[in-house]
């Protein structure tokens, strides 16, 4: 699911064509919508979404131990779908309606026991709030949902290495690699990647050696 395509080939398309699975389902802009995540992510086994996160506090809370809140908390952290923009600058927007803003606590509600991997390829998508019971943010979502492993991010992340992360990490999966061997695989694939890009008179090579690149996402539970 690609809310944005910044590259030439999407981030979502190029994981498509590699597995070329007829179930596959691929849906961009408008149609990653908050009803059709709900409606199809149930029946998937791996999810692949591409889009934009959130994080409430994610500059002042990085060290503060706080009581767990789970109602209030898991709303801080969201992930934003199809309508997401228009509807926080629309003031009579219905907030009981399906608005684009998936939170935390929304992912928990859905029923996600089948899905065996779970990727939000978002800026800060693996943060939260740090309690007694652990990090309660996107992931705690996912995995109150019922999901296995997780994929998330630390940080604001870049979408060139990004994108190259995910279809590394998917290659591998489709090569008969498990999700933990895929993933630290990809990890040291993006490490070593160098991107020569030609323009008239010159070639600018772009490197991803750096952790900021090849370390952005964690692996939560693919035991």
């Amino acid at each position: 699911l690609s809310l944005h395509d910044a590259l030439p080939i999407s981030e979502v398309d190029s994981v498509a064509r590699l597995r070329a699975e007829p179930a596959d389902v691929v849906l961009h802009a408008d149609s990653v919508s908050e009803a059709a995540v709900r409606s199809l992510a149930p029946a998937a086994s791996m999810i692949l979404i591409s889009t934009h996160g959130y994080f409430a506090d994610a500059a002042d809370t990085a060290t503060d131990l706080r009581p767990a809140a789970a109602d209030t908390q898991l709303s801080q952290s969201c992930i934003f779908l199809a309508g997401a923009e228009r509807n926080m600058r629309d003031a009579a927007f219905d907030p009981t309606r399906p608005d684009g803003i998936l939170s935390a606590r929304e992912l928990a509600g859905i029923d996600l026991s089948g899905v065996e991997l779970a990727v939000l390829s978002a800026c800060m998508s693996g943060l939260g709030y740090v309690t007694p019971d652990g990090v309660f943010g996107l992931q705690r979502g996912l995995k109150a949902a019922g999901a296995g492993a997780i994929v998330t991010s630390l940080w604001e992340v870049d979408d060139r290495a990004t994108s190259l992360l995910m279809r590394y990490l998917f290659e591998g999966i489709a090569g008969g690699m498990t999700v933990r061997e895929a993933f630290d695989a990809a990890r040291i694939r993006l490490r070593d990647t160098v991107l020569e890009l030609h323009y008239p008179g010159f070639t600018r090579r772009l490197r991803f050696d750096s952790p900021y690149f090849h370390d952005a996402f964690i692996l939560t539970d693919a035991l």
